[in-house]
């Protein structure tokens, strides 16, 4: 069956369920992006903050190879990130280390998870919608048959199931790559806020001092 005809046959409730899809690719492309953009495999804290200064690792992984900006992800990469903002904090500003520690922290943490949350909330809309449009479509038939004194033959009875459980069919593909999107990004932000937590904690062991530029 042409993938157009069967959105057709689905009704009106095609249309949330369309729409939803398209949010949940745009959000996966730009996450993508965005982790992307912001990745590196810098190892451990006391791999790039060596006797106070941040620097770039030797050996790198292979997706590290493969994207381009090295050095502009070595930057943007979320425990760098934290170290650059506490230093420009803490020597510039005067604010208290503990304090530039958090903020930063909180700040990096925030933009990481963005938009997340949407990501459970279409995978369980999704499939809702599409049993919603199920019901209705089931009702209809059964109306008919109600309508004809029972005269309907199994064949009638059966396409209009059919056509009624599109919408089941059309919210599960919807909600699947929703709730396995939002587990890879999760792992993403995690394995990167436990990166985070060792540095943070790598620093106060080390006193707090100032952090220079990336050698």
């Amino acid at each position: 069956m042409n993938p157009i005809h069967l959105f057709e046959m689905g009704g009106a409730f095609m249309w949330p369920i369309l729409i939803l899809l398209i949010l949940t690719i745009s959000l996966a492309l730009e996450r993508l992006i965005y982790y992307a953009w912001t990745y590196s495999a810098p190892g451990e804290p006391d791999d790039f903050l060596q006797k106070g200064d941040l620097t770039e690792p030797q050996s790198r992984g292979l997706l590290d190879r493969i994207l381009p900006d090295t050095r502009g992800r070595f930057q943007r990469f979320a425990p760098i990130r934290m170290v650059m903002n506490v230093r420009a904090r803490h020597g510039g500003s005067g604010q208290s280390f503990d304090a530039a520690l958090q903020r930063a922290g909180n700040e990096i943490s925030e933009e990481m998870s963005r938009r997340l949350s949407l990501f459970p909330l279409v995978s369980s809309v999704a499939p809702m919608i599409g049993l919603l449009g199920t019901v209705a479509g089931m009702m209809e038939s059964f109306q008919a048959i109600a309508a004809s004194g029972g005269q309907a033959n199994m064949g009638e009875l059966a396409d209009g199931i059919w056509v009624a459980m599109t919408t089941t069919a059309f919210g599960l593909m919807t909600g699947i790559p929703a709730y396995l999107f939002h587990g890879l990004f999760l792992s993403v932000v995690n394995r990167r806020l436990s990166l985070m937590n060792r540095t943070a904690h790598y620093l106060e062991e080390q006193g707090g001092h100032p952090i220079r530029e990336a050698a």
